[in-house]
């Protein structure tokens, strides 16, 4: 079973996250884009969006996310799971 839990107290407590404000937009088109393409080309397409000035920090925060979901054997094999954590972020980021 995913323990989900630990995983979003640390994203929730990640410096890189909790100062940026999300776009939903964004975050849904970055879960999508995980669901479909996976974590590799997914971190590819934010670390190109590294160099605009409007999703600089967004793409840093989720590049900091991606690689913390990848470290669970769980969830790594679980696109969609993935997928919907990003989706739902500026939600969960919401809740105390």
């Amino acid at each position: 079973m995913i323990a989900l839990g630990d995983i979003w107290g640390d994203i929730k407590s990640d410096p890189r996250v909790i100062n940026v404000r999300f776009n939903r937009g964004y975050l849904r088109m970055i879960g999508d884009l995980v669901e479909r393409r996976g974590f590799h080309e997914t971190k590819l397409y934010l670390w190109d969006n590294l160099n605009r000035s409007d999703l600089e920090y967004q793409s840093s925060a989720l590049l900091s996310i991606l690689s913390r979901l990848e470290r669970e054997e769980e969830i790594r094999e679980d696109n969609t799971t993935v997928g919907y954590i990003l989706k739902e972020l500026s939600v969960l980021k919401s809740l105390k």
